[in-house]
């Protein structure tokens, strides 16, 4: 017996001559975009709700910048956190309901450096589509 094809639903971003940008979320929650022919894919009404197999799903085109395939300078450790905490004032259950600010620095902190990287891909990918 022929397995049935799955059909998942997708939003609808837009739509560029033949293809249209779609967004799926995954089974974790986390939002793929990817690219697919129109003709591929079923759109419901004008809620911009879009059903497509799985199959023209696993061969859309990904859409956007693999950052965590090419970010390789995060690298922060729990005690690193906690020190980064410290050094924002944070160090009780009350400090941090108190002083969200200071755990918004320590995670800024942790994080700063991997700004600086996350540009530098977003410059490489711009001057690749020059």
């Amino acid at each position: 017996m022929a397995k049935r094809p799955i059909t998942i639903r997708a939003k609808f971003l837009f739509q560029k001559k033949s293809a249209i940008l779609l967004e799926v979320i995954d089974s974790a929650g986390n939002p793929h975009r990817i690219s697919v022919p129109s003709e591929s894919v079923t759109v419901e009404s004008d809620d911009e709700t879009i059903f497509a197999s799985e199959e023209v799903l696993e061969a859309g085109i990904p859409y956007g910048i693999p950052f965590g395939d090419r970010l390789k300078d995060i690298h922060a450790s729990a005690k690193e956190l906690e020190n980064a905490l410290h050094r924002n004032g944070v160090w009780t259950a009350e400090d941090v309901l108190k002083n969200p600010e200071g755990v918004k620095g320590a995670l800024f902190s942790m994080l700063s450096p991997s700004m600086s990287s996350i540009v530098k891909i977003a410059r490489e990918s711009m001057n690749k589509e020059s």
